[in-house]
């Protein structure tokens, strides 16, 4: 499991105040892209690489609001892989009302930037994966 901390800023939110709703998945994303920069697989690698990894399917829960100021961890964690695609789990907890926010879980799926089919996920980058795996 990897957690990020940072807090919602005033661009995170509507109107209203509370957090738009896409941008939930906008920090999941940001979550996801500082774990590959701490570990040897960064994001300008897999940009650099021959393949892509665009999301595929996305769900998400909200369950408390999000407001300006509020501080939040985001657990990040390895749901599902297999030969082309993953699934990350998010759990995101408000420090500040001492709440779960939300749940989502975001899958990728590995394409050749060429030809744009499935693509097997590289053996080093699964081994990262499998580091946020939840079990043991």
């Amino acid at each position: 499991m990897f957690v990020y901390r940072r807090f919602i800023r005033l661009e995170d939110t509507d109107a209203t105040g509370v957090i738009f709703f896409p941008n939930q998945l906008k920090i999941a994303l940001e979550t996801f892209e500082n774990y590959l920069r701490d570990t040897a697989y960064s994001l300008k690698k897999i940009i650099d690489s021959i393949y892509l990894m665009p999301v595929v399917h996305v769900d998400a829960d909200y369950l408390s609001t999000l407001e300006t100021d509020d501080e939040l961890s985001v657990s990040l964690s390895l749901e599902k892989i297999g030969n082309s695609s993953f699934t990350l789990s998010y759990s995101f907890f408000n420090h500040t009302k001492q709440t779960l926010a939300g749940n989502a879980k975001v899958t990728h799926v590995f394409t050749s930037k060429e030809t744009k089919k499935s693509f097997p996920i590289p053996d080093d980058f699964k081994q990262i994966l499998t580091l946020l795996s939840k079990i043991p």
